[in-house]
């Protein structure tokens, strides 16, 4: 048996697959507005900001956080990835 992954700040832990989930505010992400969508969120955080994304290490590039938002907007597509599917 697969042992519970323990939660790390905010974000609620998800089991495998089910890291992303739409349409709640706070959600994870939300296909198509990166600006309701938490992981973008937490990746623009300043650096001493508790609740930033990777918390620890370098934060992202401004290119990094780019891409990732324009992921986001154009619909955070997975299509072909099983139980990732919107």
């Amino acid at each position: 048996m697969p042992r519970a992954r323990k939660q790390k700040g905010q974000a609620p832990a998800r089991p495998e697959g089910k890291g992303v989930e739409a349409g709640r505010p706070g959600e994870v992400v939300v296909p198509g507005v990166a600006g309701k969508s938490e992981l973008y969120r937490r990746i623009i955080l300043a650096d001493d900001d508790e609740d930033r994304m990777p918390n620890k290490g370098k934060s992202l590039t401004k290119e990094q956080t780019d891409l990732i938002r324009d992921w986001i907007n154009q619909g955070a597509g997975l299509a072909g990835r099983p139980g990732l599917e919107f």
